[in-house]
């Protein structure tokens, strides 16, 4: 229920604020930018963020930006996948469901209980 609740309240703040993080801002977005405009293999400068090879990130942010979804979302998404596969690792280490569940719940919202206590 908790990770229930964190979820929802990080995903509201996502919708309505704007991406802020330096490595974001500067790296990640410009490159999904690129990943759309069709110049990520020619970047207009020598020097530009491109040089260190573009991953994954980048490629589901330039799906963000194709479908007009908000880009803060993505560590929302993040996260609900991380609760996921943190639950199918319990379960290999033969926790019963509602451990696997706590399991995953607690070390998905660890990250959102020190980002609200610094807030």
């Amino acid at each position: 229920m908790i990770f229930l609740l964190i979820t929802v309240y990080h995903g509201y703040a996502a919708i309505t604020s704007y991406p802020t993080e330096g490595d974001s801002v500067h790296y990640h977005i410009p490159i999904a930018s690129f990943y759309l405009n069709g110049k990520i293999f020619h970047p207009p400068d020598k020097n530009a963020v491109t040089q260190w090879y573009p991953g994954t990130i980048e490629g589901i942010l330039s799906l963000f930006l194709l479908l007009h979804i908000p880009l803060n979302l993505f560590n929302v998404l993040a996260n609900v996948v991380l609760f996921f596969v943190l639950y199918a690792v319990g379960k290999q280490f033969r926790l019963d469901k509602n451990t696997s569940i706590i399991f995953a719940a607690a070390i998905c919202t660890s990250n959102a209980v020190v980002r609200l206590l610094q807030a």
